[in-house]
């Protein structure tokens, strides 16, 4: 398989930067990131690094992004990094959305009629180690243009190319298929807190009723499951009288208070009435011993692993420092809390409720970060996040319905563990060559 070596310039078409779209000055008048969304992402290394295209980002008008014609980002491009840790790879998704690149890296475009883009970075990112010896400087690491276009590859036949991206996608698309169905579990515990304890729409369906003069308890019936009258007579009788219960729960009042209105009975409280996040215990990596436990630190995923945690899953973390600080995180097993804030079990029996109501706050925590050269966030920081005191009973029926959808998400994870572990031992094989790839004409 590894008997034709190319040079990577001889297969691109494309190699850019931010940069190539104009002076300093010109950029800086025509492009400004947006924290809320907006017409174009712009994508940067800690997306890649973290597989995030949906919390953590950054975006631009359309005005920038057409500014920034030369760096428009497609999929299936090549992204490099271009200082810090240069020469690491990666590969542009399709987030069926306008992608513009940003600083500090390089877009690499291959020429479909040459290679599969996809083997050139499968290839490049099982040598990345090769690549990153061409990065130079002493403080820190940079690659440039003409080291990026002179990387050698080994570029088989187009078939053997095109059947070792096969298998890579056969893994990675049901990765990405996990992963879409996780973060649509999640927006749905997202919806339904919001509407119940945020919104109030079951309280306002059963205002509305009551001044209509229909069944306020259908009303909120209907809200409640998303469902007409007419289909609500058609659930099980079990089904029906366990949803009744649900709506008799919700008052039909709402009363004015210091935070705006709010159910009759219900409060709007600090949220450190509810639950105290802690400190983490710092642990740096050379003190960590071979392990499988979560070291969670300022990142948005572990800052590295340990044989040891500090902490037992279920558990809710807020990273405390960098770039990402404020970050919320659930992590369902043992854990070791480093550079974070964390609420755990033995705080809450509402572990899954706490999160999801972080969550949804996340942009408005991650504002409360302070400090110039490293941004922070503390456990009393959280303090001024407002919580509605609900009921117990209510919130007892959102966390065993939120528990239900986070097990299935859990379920997920593991796969994709188990793929990813597949891909990291198989792939390397590939390249090797001690996996001998076979034509198609050879197995028929």
């Amino acid at each position: 398989m590894l008997n034709n070596k190319v040079r990577l310039g001889d297969l691109i078409e494309v190699l850019t930067d931010y940069h190539a779209n104009g002076a300093y000055k010109k950029l800086k008048e025509n492009v400004e990131l947006l924290d809320d969304e907006d017409y174009a992402l712009m994508v940067r290394t800690t997306n890649f690094e973290n597989n995030d295209f949906h919390d953590s980002v950054k975006y631009i008008s359309e005005h920038a992004y057409n500014f920034l014609e030369k760096s428009k980002v497609y999929p299936n491009d090549l992204i490099m990094n271009k200082i810090a840790n240069a020469g690491s790879i990666y590969l542009m998704p399709d987030l069926q959305r306008p992608v513009s690149l940003a600083m500090n890296l390089f877009l690499i475009r291959v020429n479909e009629k040459l290679a599969n883009p996809i083997y050139v970075y499968l290839y490049l990112k099982i040598n990345e180690q090769y690549v990153k010896q061409f990065a130079n400087g002493s403080v820190t690491k940079t690659i440039t243009k003409e080291a990026v276009r002179n990387l050698e590859i080994f570029l088989p036949s187009r078939e053997e190319q095109d059947i070792v991206v096969e298998q890579y996608l056969s893994l990675d698309n049901k990765i990405n298929l996990n992963l879409k169905i996780n973060q649509k579990l999640e927006s749905i515990t997202q919806a339904i807190f919001k509407s119940w304890f945020i919104d109030f729409d079951v309280v306002r369906a059963k205002i509305q009723a009551k001044q209509e003069g229909k069944d306020s308890e259908l009303a909120a019936m209907c809200v409640i499951s998303g469902k007409s009258e007419e289909e609500l007579q058609q659930m099980p009788e079990e089904d029906f009288a366990e949803l009744q219960a649900t709506a008799a729960l919700f008052p039909d009042e709402l009363v004015e208070s210091e935070l705006g209105e709010v159910p009759a009975g219900w409060e709007k409280i600090p949220f450190d009435q509810i639950a105290k996040a802690k400190k983490g215990k710092n642990i740096t990596k050379k003190n960590t011993s071979s392990g499988n436990i979560p070291v969670v630190a300022g990142g948005l995923k572990p800052a590295y692993f340990h044989n040891e945690y500090n902490v037992e899953g279920p558990v809710v973390t807020i990273s405390a420092s960098g770039a990402n600080a404020g970050y919320v995180n659930l992590y369902q097993q043992n854990i070791w809390a480093s550079d974070c804030s964390f609420i755990s079990k033995d705080e809450t029996t509402s572990i899954y409720t706490i999160y999801t109501f972080l969550k949804i706050k996340q942009n408005e925590i991650t504002k409360m970060q302070q400090g110039a050269a490293q941004p922070h966030v503390y456990p009393k920081d959280l303090k001024r996040l407002i919580f509605p005191k609900i009921p117990g009973c209510l919130i007892l029926k959102f966390e065993e319905f939120s528990q239900k959808i986070f097990s299935k998400i859990h379920v997920n994870d593991l796969e994709n563990n188990a793929l990813n572990s597949i891909k990291e031992i198989i792939l390397p094989k590939f390249f090797s060559g001690e996996v001998v790839i076979h034509k198609r004409a050879e197995l028929e």
